[in-house]
């Protein structure tokens, strides 16, 4: 169990006896003040509470959502036969013939295709990217070989997946140079805002030329336009939000309550799973009882670390 670091380990100034005229000195007490500050700075909860609070709703007196309206917004969750086909028809649309949009794993995927979202593919060194081509359109997956498995377990709804092809390069290969031979040279790129900055260049340095503007801001309009279904889920969000916000904010009230009890039943020689225990403690007492609190000071805190 960790303890408060002694006098040596911590910086602090040693408690050895003074002499009687240094004692009296403007000095003296100068220090003495700047030492207990300095103590209680390390004894101080010096990182941050973890709220792992999933709905207990015992702090917050608003009344439930009504059942016709969840199952309306359930309801509105589920997407219609046709509308990833629609979506990437009208993203083929803003396209020119001779032009494949790119992007990676992300909310733009998720958006155009039903899949890659970040859930379901965390990003890396390695370049997974989703091509879409005008003509046809179809879609191409590019990952590396030793990763297509994994990749192509990700959900697509079938009317995506029908369409789509996943090509493979080796660690030995460039994965640029492997979707240009894929798409061909005559193919310009639109790369989607959110990919990365090596990405788009490692496309460039393949020769893989660049689309225009326009391209790219008319896509970025198609996000932007929201059908009825959309606007539907975003009233949902917004009525669940204003409710949310108000729990929020009492509970941040309340937890900063809890530390405040903690900071003055804190002492000398107190350990940090002690403290711990206090806060969980003075957390429950306002009600936040599925909360929990990362504790950290003297030579584990971040601040003894980097400073």
């Amino acid at each position: 169990m960790p303890t408060l670091p002694n006098e040596k380990e911590s910086g602090l100034p040693s408690h050895q006896p003074l002499s009687s005229n240094f004692a009296d000195s403007t000095d003296v007490r100068q220090e003495k003040s700047t030492s207990t500050r300095r103590w209680v700075g390390v004894a101080l909860i010096s990182t941050a509470v973890v709220y792992l609070l999933y709905g207990q709703g015992k702090c917050c007196s608003d009344e439930p959502l009504s059942s016709d309206f969840a199952g309306h917004c359930n309801a509105l969750l589920q997407f219609p036969t046709g509308t990833y086909t629609d979506r990437t028809s009208r993203l083929t649309t803003a396209l020119e013939s001779d032009t494949v949009y790119i992007s990676e794993p992300g909310t733009s995927s998720e958006y155009f295709i039903g899949g890659f979202s970040s859930r379901d593919w965390w990003l890396s060194e390695r370049p997974l990217l989703i091509a879409l081509t005008p003509s046809n359109p179809n879609i191409t997956v590019l990952t590396a070989r030793f990763e297509q498995g994994r990749a192509e377990l990700v959900h697509l709804p079938k009317e995506i997946r029908d369409i789509t092809t996943f090509v493979p390069w080796l660690e030995s290969e460039s994965p640029y140079e492997v979707l240009r031979g894929h798409l061909g040279s005559s193919h310009k790129v639109v790369v989607d805002g959110q990919v990365r900055s090596f990405i788009a260049e490692g496309l460039e340095g393949a020769g893989l030329e660049k689309g225009t503007r326009k391209e790219g801001d008319r896509i970025k309009e198609l996000r932007e336009r929201k059908d009825e279904r959309e606007i539907g889920l975003l009233r949902c969000a917004n009525q669940v939000c204003s409710r949310t916000s108000k729990r929020a904010i009492l509970m941040d009230q309340m937890t900063l309550h809890a530390i405040r009890k903690t900071r003055d039943k804190m002492h000398f020689g107190i350990t940090e799973a002690q403290t711990r225990m206090i806060l969980e403690k003075e957390m429950a007492k306002t009600g936040l009882v599925a909360g929990d609190g990362l504790v950290l000071f003297g030579g584990t805190s971040p601040k003894s670390r980097y400073h």
